[in-house]
């Protein structure tokens, strides 16, 4: 926030004040016959009407000038912390053994998916007018508000690419990433190097036996792995089944902020493997996410619009980068100078997958996780 007030600073109504004081004080030592004022050593002639008026634009157009420059100036040193930022993100990425990237919600928003905290986020939008609505801000409205997005058309980012890329040339190990979109798998992120800590919402999870599908989705919407015991009912009884224990249902792979996460020991293992944690598009502030990315590596950057935590923005502003930018713009600058000021970060360009697990009935929750929501 510091940031922005310092870059309005040189377009403010004390800037304008302060001209006019100037330009008050000039005329009334014009008045008065003070020749320091005019520099002419006219000590007791008294100007004319030309003369006062030439005398008053030249030091408006003056203080306009020196006000432009300070302008100029103000916003040029800003342009240059942003550089100098981005080439420590380079620097730092180059010289990793071990890089790991936390991505969350603030990562996609360029594509289409809503946020929960951000300008255009869920619980933004459902605070307007709070006082008026009690339950403006409760999961049920910020959930049925928020139509869920077509997981089949979503395209990648440019943070996405960038990201497969950094892996791609072997400076990026894992990341480990709060989203559920399946866009980091459309990059072409291997699974073997990414942690979905939520699940993935374009995958099926069986609620009896958990097994996870990918793909080749039973038509029934029913797990059909023989070792399941569901699968010992006969067909007919599970799809006529009124209650979901038992039956093998098949649901999106996605957990829910009241349920047990599945096996992160990799992502821990990597976690404390890490030399510098790259935080892109979140607010860290679900565990045991916020944990894993910021407690292990020995330098914190944190690229997000929105503060974290004060002692996590102020770790990152002192083993590393702390960027209130949108990741897009500060991956393209930063693989620039990782890369040569001619690179540019590739476009997707793959294909979009076969088919994309879609249930009979949407679960509330899924909006909130795939917002990256934090619960009271």
């Amino acid at each position: 926030m510091r940031m922005v007030a310092k870059r309005c600073r040189a377009g403010s109504n004390s800037d304008v004040h302060d001209n006019n004081d100037e330009e008050h004080d000039h005329a009334l030592a014009m008045a008065r016959g003070d020749s320091g004022a005019t520099g002419c050593g006219m000590d007791a002639a008294e100007p004319s009407i030309h003369d006062s008026t030439a005398t008053a634009t030249s030091a408006t157009d003056a203080a306009a000038a020196v006000s432009m420059q300070q302008q100029l100036h103000e916003n040029g040193s800003e342009e240059s912390k942003f550089d100098r930022k981005c080439r420590r993100l380079a620097e730092l990425i180059r010289g990793s053994q071990h890089l790991v990237a936390f991505t969350g919600a603030g990562i996609s928003t360029s594509v289409g998916i809503p946020d929960y905290r951000g300008e255009h986020g869920i619980r933004t939008k459902h605070s307007v007018g709070k006082k008026k609505r009690r339950t403006a801000d409760s999961p049920d409205a910020a959930a049925g508000a928020i139509v869920v997005p077509d997981f089949h058309q979503l395209v990648p980012s440019t943070t996405h690419m960038a990201l497969f890329e950094l892996h791609r040339m072997g400076f990026l190990k894992h990341v480990v990433s709060q989203n559920v979109d399946n866009l980091h798998r459309k990059s072409g992120l291997p699974a073997s190097a990414l942690t979905e800590v939520h699940g993935n919402a374009t995958h099926a999870r069986c609620e009896t036996c958990e097994k996870v599908y990918t793909h080749d989705f039973p038509w029934t919407g029913l797990c059909d792995d023989p070792a399941c015991k569901s699968t010992q009912r006969p067909m007919e009884q599970r799809l006529r089944g009124r209650t979901r224990h038992g039956n093998g249902r098949l649901k999106r792979h996605v957990i829910g902020f009241d349920e047990p996460l599945d096996d992160i020991d990799h992502a821990i293992d990597e976690c404390e493997a890490a030399d510098v944690a790259l935080v892109l598009g979140t607010s860290l502030r679900v565990e045991p996410f916020s944990e894993m990315a910021g407690e292990y590596a020995g330098s914190l950057v944190i690229v997000n619009l929105q503060p974290t935590t004060a002692k996590l923005d102020k770790r990152a502003e002192t083993t590393g980068v702390r960027l209130y930018e949108k990741c897009d713009v500060v991956l393209e600058r930063t693989m620039q100078y990782l890369l040569g000021d001619d690179y540019v970060i590739p476009q997707w360009s793959g294909s979009h997958p076969t088919s994309v697990f879609i249930p009979e009935h949407e679960d509330k929750n899924l909006v909130n996780v795939l917002a990256g929501r934090v619960l009271p």
